[in-house]
């Protein structure tokens, strides 16, 4: 595997001791790539979320932040990273076992800036899928660009820049929105890469009222001030 080719995943966890060790298991059961460094943030997290990620060897490396601030958390990860490819996963998702290999493939066959897969959600202590990929899942699974189903090159963010810390919970949505202003060649991967986990602990659940706010800030800026995503 080319030194070129290796993959980085940033992490940023908060309040994740449920699901955090079920993720970072996933991410080092990929095959068929060269995996980099597994960089978990924990910020502002006081149950046992750091204590978990901490027993793991490398290539998982933990930092720790008593500030609860995904933007600040992923652009802290983003430093410690130094792999030219790179993708993120939230603490409470899991990767398939061939998510990253797929999704470098893409990226080769395409020579694109970044590739973007499909995300298959579950709901929490549901059994998982032995085949995500199977016919009759797939009427459940949808293509996305979100950060998870991702993988971009490191290049980007000098171009895009680094993800806005005055957003809490939707600065990935604003990176996003940010490179398809900026014509950022993207790939599709017609396969599973992401399993999402519903459950009512997640930011979206927790967070509403606070992100329906940032969401329209977000429609504001890019739609509103004259951009086109």
């Amino acid at each position: 595997m080319s030194h070129d080719e290796r993959i980085d995943v940033l992490v940023a966890a908060s309040r994740a001791e449920r699901w955090i060790g079920a993720a970072i298991d996933s991410v080092l059961a990929q095959r068929g790539v060269a995996l980099g460094r597994l960089v978990v943030v924990v910020n502002g997290s006081p149950d046992g979320t750091e204590d978990i990620v901490r027993r793991y060897p490398p290539p998982v490396f933990c930092l720790a932040s008593p500030e609860a601030h995904s933007a600040k958390a992923r652009n802290r990860a983003l430093d410690a990273s130094d792999a030219p490819l790179l993708t993120h996963l939230d603490a409470d998702d899991i990767m398939p076992p061939d998510s990253l290999a797929c999704r470098l493939r893409a990226l080769r066959a395409q020579d694109a800036e970044m590739v973007a897969g499909r995300v298959l959600s579950f709901r929490d202590g549901q059994p998982l899928p032995a085949d995500c990929n199977a016919p009759e899942l797939r009427a459940w699974s949808k293509p996305a660009k979100l950060l998870g189903c991702s993988l971009m090159r490191r290049s980007l963010y000098d171009r895009i820049g680094r993800f806005d810390e005055s957003l809490v919970g939707t600065e990935g949505v604003d990176w996003v929105m940010r490179s398809a202003r900026a014509a950022v060649q993207v790939a599709a991967v017609d396969q599973v890469v992401l399993l999402r986990r519903l459950h009512p602990e997640s930011m979206s659940q927790t967070r509403a009222v606070q992100l329906r706010h940032e969401y329209l800030k977000l429609l504001r800026r890019h739609v509103g001030e004259g951009g086109s995503s």
